[in-house]
């Protein structure tokens, strides 16, 4: 059952990806704001409450690593550019939602006709203080991974890419996607980033895993349409079951933006994923959002849609929601973004019932400085338990990174996150009932520095901390990892 659910979202994505590119302008929703010439990008990713164990150098959901919808352009992961003499910020944002031509630095790869091959890798050396998440008795070892790259991309894949590159090992997660904006260019990719994890001391734990992944993207006058696919195999910690475990995760995304005029824009997507646990409960979950948006000014949107969805467990039974929700986007100069969303979910368990819940996000970025570069992500999200069957769970958490760079070779990033689930059990009639909550914490510090044009390296700590009221559910944990980056 779990199988042909992954192989036919598998050739769903790759049916979406089919349709090609045509190199035209690209639409654009908020200020340009361009990254440091011929710095990579690095963002520490604090590990999001029960999705696994996240390498804190994953950079945090992105336009490109999302292929996102159109409501907020996020600046790049390190600084912002200051107007020009003489330019306010009214005058560089976009007065309406008319097709513009995006400016290429010369550090950006020209859209041309002809696919490129990209590759590359990761050296990585790692380690951990509690591989196994345990209260008691912590496991530690030291582990390494490898991964060769292989692309095949054409038009504007830079970006996209890059960010699709650089979170190898970590779930796909759809998290806030209706706070980012799609590229702004045409383009395609298709990537396989193969890896092989070996430990010092626990043998048992090697594993050969797979990442294979590809989007796309055309933009015809005033429609823009574009997908995504992605299957995954991975063995990570998972709080929700609190131990490490083995997972193959498909997901895609196909979305469509139409222009209806110059201040307003209508937005359809649909979503997949696919989880398969090779000891815990599994699901296929497919939704559709669609959503209406408003320029209100040169520096204020506002947006309002509606959500419907169905999430069939390999364990228990469906579960369907619809949600009503409504987002804004505010730039308040060319160093300030903000965007955010809210809205009230109505959660159904076949035979079970139903329940409100209210589900919020929130994306900010400001540069403080033309060298440093402060970012904020908020969330409350619903989602259904690994653990138990029709076992319900909202999390809510805050991120916070500050970005600084040294010496035009240098990137050096200090980040935060803190995040509370609450679980209900009001649907999942166990048996004395199922009292839980969770309290994690995490801060890390890292450095990159740029090579040259084709190796970066990266070196950073962090510790996470997690206070549960499951007995056994909580513990503490230290990272350690050096890695090098290739890119031919």
């Amino acid at each position: 059952m779990a199988r042909y659910k992954w192989v036919a979202s598998a050739l769903l994505g790759i049916a979406l990806l089919s349709a090609g590119y045509e190199t035209c302008s690209a639409q654009l929703y908020g200020p340009v704001l361009s990254p440091v010439p011929e710095l990579p990008t690095l963002s520490p990713s604090p590990l999001r409450s029960f999705q696994g164990g996240q390498s804190f150098f994953a950079p945090f959901p992105s336009p490109e690593s999302l292929v996102p919808a159109p409501v907020f352009e996020e600046p790049p992961a390190e600084l912002l550019p200051a107007p020009a003499s003489g330019e306010t910020p009214e005058m560089a944002a976009p007065e309406s939602f008319s097709v513009q031509t995006p400016s290429i630095s010369p550090n950006e790869i020209m859209p041309s006709t002809q696919p490129h091959l990209q590759l590359g890798g990761v050296v990585q050396a790692n380690y951990d203080s509690n591989i196994f998440i345990q209260q008691t008795h912590a496991q530690s070892d030291v582990y390494f991974v490898l991964a060769p790259m292989i692309a095949v991309a054409n038009g504007g894949y830079s970006g996209p890419l890059q960010a699709q590159a650089e979170s190898l090992l970590q779930a796909q997660s759809f998290g806030n996607a209706d706070l980012f904006q799609a590229p702004t260019q045409p383009f395609y990719y298709l990537l396989y980033m193969p890896s092989y994890t070996a430990f010092a001391s626990h043998s048992n734990l090697n594993s050969f895993d797979n990442d294979v992944s590809g989007a796309a993207q055309i933009i015809l006058q005033r429609i823009a349409v574009g997908a995504f696919a992605r299957f995954q195999t991975f063995r990570s910690p998972d709080i929700d079951v609190g131990t490490r475990t083995a997972e193959q995760l498909a997901s895609a995304r196909a979305y469509a933006l139409y222009t209806l005029s110059d201040r307003t824009r209508l937005e359809g997507d649909v979503f997949l994923q696919n989880r398969d646990y090779q000891s815990f409960i599994g699901s296929f979950e497919v939704w559709n959002e669609n959503w209406l948006d408003y320029m209100y000014s040169t520096k204020t949107s506002l947006g309002a849609g509606t959500a419907v969805g169905l999430l069939i467990p390999s364990a228990g039974p469906q579960q369907y929601y619809g949600r009503l929700q409504a987002r804004a986007t505010w730039s308040a100069s060319m160093k300030i973004s903000l965007a955010a969303k809210a809205g009230l979910e109505l959660r159904a368990v076949n035979a079970r019932g139903a329940r409100f819940y209210p589900v919020f996000g929130l994306e900010g970025r400001y540069a403080m400085s033309s060298r440093t570069l402060l970012t904020l992500s908020l969330y409350q999200q619903i989602q259904s338990s690994a653990d138990q069957e029709a076992l319900i769970y909202l999390s809510r958490g805050l991120d916070v990174t500050i970005q600084e760079k040294l010496l035009d070779r240098y990137l050096l990033t200090l980040g935060a996150g803190y995040s509370y689930t609450a679980y209900d059990d009001a649907f999942a009639r166990i048996p004395g009932g199922y009292a839980r909550s969770d309290n994690f914490v995490l801060a890390n510090l890292n450095l990159q520095v740029k090579l040259n044009r084709w190796v970066d390296s990266q070196a950073g700590i962090e510790f996470r901390k997690n206070e549960s009221s499951r007995a056994g559910s909580s513990f503490n944990e230290g990272l350690a990892t050096w890695m090098v980056r290739f890119k031919f």
